[in-house]
């Protein structure tokens, strides 16, 4: 996996305290990255927050190799700590291939 850009964390952190605003250990932790990183305080003080519903997301398979998959996200208005991701390859790209070999076992 590779790792996200601040500003993403930064907005995921932010979703996830509306989602839970009691939540102690989410506290905790945006207490810790308040206190331990210039970066997160600058886009924590910017009061963004920003989802991606769909995308490309590279991953780093530990059979397969690394993946370029298309992504896409889908939240349920009724349950708000629900939703659905689905990655998918295009059809005949290598991707494909290796996601057909790691279905049939």
């Amino acid at each position: 996996m590779f790792p996200l850009p601040a500003a993403a964390r930064c907005h995921r952190t932010r979703i996830a305290g509306g989602l839970f605003p009691d939540d102690p250990e989410l506290r905790e932790l945006v207490d810790e990255l308040l206190s331990r990183s210039e970066e997160f305080r600058y886009h924590w003080a910017r009061h963004t927050v920003r989802t991606k519903a769909y995308g490309l997301k590279r991953i780093d398979h530990p059979e397969a190799g690394p993946l370029t998959l298309s992504y896409e996200i889908t939240r349920f208005p009724k349950d708000s700590e629900l939703s659905l991701l689905v990655y998918t390859a295009g059809a005949g790209t290598p991707e494909e291939k290796a996601l057909r070999l790691l279905a049939s076992g």
